[in-house]
């Protein structure tokens, strides 16, 4: 029986206690969350961050409050959803 990768004996082997268990790299078709955080580098003592959210008119927004800017429109990503089908 083989034991699970879980406790780290080098840097980036296993997972318990990996600064809260966040994911270092994701390779992925669909993510669905109301807000993404993604993070510059994980492993960081300060951590530095953007979130990425869709905003009621379906806007895609990257930051938030007053510092939030409209990345693509609505209408943006129709035509890119229409282009790639």
């Amino acid at each position: 029986m083989a034991t699970p990768n879980i406790v780290p004996q080098i840097d980036n082997d296993g997972n318990l206690g990996r600064h809260g268990l966040r994911w270092a790299g994701i390779a992925t078709h669909i993510v669905s969350s109301p807000v993404i955080k993604l993070v510059k580098d994980v492993s960081a003592d300060a951590e530095e961050s953007v979130q990425l959210s869709v905003n009621a008119d379906g806007d895609l927004v990257l930051g938030t409050g007053v510092d939030a800017v409209v990345a693509a429109t609505a209408a943006d990503i129709t035509l890119l959803q229409t282009a790639i089908d």
